[in-house]
């Protein structure tokens, strides 16, 4: 039922790659703000994280939220929102009825306030941390508030554990539309609430995996990001417990795809560009 799918970067930021991989250099390495783009033959447009925006900048002026821009360097123009790309390519923003957040970090959530008509899908665990977290408490976690704009909690659809059903190698999944097109599974660790999105397009299973994993090394060798890369993890036994439910299933399916939002290697395995529709 998914007919269209694109895969392409919306802004990025740079950190020092021994910071995400023990064997990394000391140097900047490039960490794509990858987004999704799905088409349901039913449901229409799907957006699959929102990306960086230049809202990034103006949320992030006042103190603590200012500290978010000296833990990576961030990089994006305004031509290079998922919006404007959309636009772009003959699509008109309106008509993205659905963005499927995978977690509420500043990089999934930059762009949320382009997309007023979507319905905004994201866990419990997320919804809660953009309500009741502010200050420091919200930077500990990854979060500026301020990113979602005055109203999005009348446009939310939550994914409530109650309503999840049981998935034999990722503990719980929710069925997105009730047809089997869209399965959002649990990735929690990285972020508190965080899921991906698990479809087939075009006979391939794909796995949309969000910051699961910083880059696909991490799951086939089961490790996580060193110090101080580490300190943003949420809950450290849980991020260990997802890299081994995604090795697993990538085990079953070796010729599924396993795409990690920031991880370069897979980004260029599997972009897929916005084209003029």
């Amino acid at each position: 039922m998914i007919d269209a799918f694109f895969w392409f970067e919306a802004g990025y930021c740079t950190m020092y790659d021994r910071f995400a991989r023990r064997d990394g250099a000391w140097q900047r390495v490039r960490f794509p703000a990858a987004v999704g783009l799905m088409h349901h033959a039913t449901r229409g447009w799907i957006l699959f994280d929102t990306g960086y925006h230049p809202r990034f900048f103006e949320e992030t002026r006042r103190w603590p939220y200012r500290l978010m821009r000296y833990a990576t360097k961030v990089y994006v123009q305004p031509h290079e929102t998922a919006s404007a790309q959309l636009m772009a390519a003959g699509i008109d923003i309106a008509s993205i009825r659905h963005v499927l957040l995978s977690h509420v970090h500043t990089d999934h959530v930059a762009g949320v306030a382009d997309f007023k008509n979507s319905t905004l899908w994201l866990h419990r665990h997320a919804f809660e941390n953009v309500l009741e977290l502010e200050g420091w408490a919200a930077v500990k976690q990854g979060v500026v508030p301020a990113l979602m704009e005055t109203g999005w909690k009348e446009r939310a659809e939550v994914f409530e554990s109650a309503n999840a059903h049981s998935h034999a190698i990722f503990g719980y999944c929710w069925d997105m539309f009730g047809d089997g097109s869209i399965e959002v599974v649990s990735l929690n660790g990285h972020a508190r609430g965080q899921v991906g999105a698990l479809f087939t397009f075009e006979g391939q299973t794909i796995l949309l995996a969000a910051d699961a994993a910083w880059n696909t090394v991490e799951i086939e060798t089961l490790t996580m990001p060193p110090f101080p890369g580490n300190l943003v993890i949420h809950d450290k036994q849980a991020y260990l417990k997802t890299l081994r439910n995604l090795n697993a299933w990538k085990q079953q399916d070796p010729e599924a795809a396993l795409i990690p939002t920031h991880c370069m290697r897979a980004f260029n395995q599997f972009q897929r560009p916005l084209h003029v529709v």
